[in-house]
């Protein structure tokens, strides 16, 4: 049931999301570089995509969508597509979910990721 929500989302993301641009995929702080002279640079491009800006964004934003209105701003961007934003944080959790059901069907010890990923499984299982 689950992931049928998640494709009629998609669906709906699709047909509705009115601006794509190329996305990085993972901008977090293991990302992020800065130069001798203060600039700061997106680094490991590997997962970049065309996309709704949301896909980048959800991983930007928090719940209350703290940095909003500053990236509204600088980006120019008058609208954030919420199911969008909602779509690519699912979108997260269900790779979660796979990754860590693998890893957890392979032979493992316990170790301080192993708890923390048994953690993460069970947090988005619930939701």
């Amino acid at each position: 049931m689950r992931l049928q929500a998640y494709d009629e989302l998609a669906d709906g993301v699709r047909a509705s999301s009115d601006s794509w641009v190329i996305t990085h995929g993972e901008p977090h702080r293991a990302n992020v570089i800065r130069d001798p002279q203060g600039g700061v640079h997106l680094v490991d491009w590997d997962t970049t995509l065309i996309a709704p800006r949301e896909r980048d964004l959800q991983m930007v934003l928090d719940q209350d969508l703290t940095g909003w209105d500053e990236y509204s701003e600088l980006a120019r961007v008058e609208s954030l597509n919420h199911e969008a934003l909602r779509l690519y944080r699912w979108w997260w959790e269900l790779t979660d979910i796979a990754v860590f059901v693998a890893g957890f069907r392979q032979p493992h010890e316990r170790t301080e990721d192993m708890v923390a990923a048994w953690e993460i499984l069970a947090r988005n299982l619930a939701s």
